[in-house]
């Protein structure tokens, strides 16, 4: 014959069965989002080629604004050459 505390203590158990399996399944569920963070390696990687791409985007303008010059001096003659 069981006891009246054992009833208590089986549905009390039971309980806090129910809240470990809920704590599993959150960590799970957070275990899987930290596996998509981005880790430090990454982020270094990704700062490095931004410091290329600035490099390179820098270097373009420049050459850029060299070509724009050159081709404004060529206007101006042809423009120079035209009104003779």
């Amino acid at each position: 014959m069981s006891r009246p505390n054992d009833n208590y203590t089986d549905t009390l158990l039971e309980e806090i069965r129910d809240q470990n399996l809920a704590v599993l399944e959150a960590v799970g569920s957070i275990r899987e989002e930290l596996a998509l963070v981005p880790k430090r390696e990454e982020f270094e990687q990704l700062q490095a080629d931004v410091k290329v791409i600035k490099t390179a985007v820098k270097d373009q303008s420049a050459d850029l604004k060299r070509h724009e010059r050159q081709l404004d001096k060529h206007e101006q003659r042809l423009r120079r050459l035209k009104a003779a």
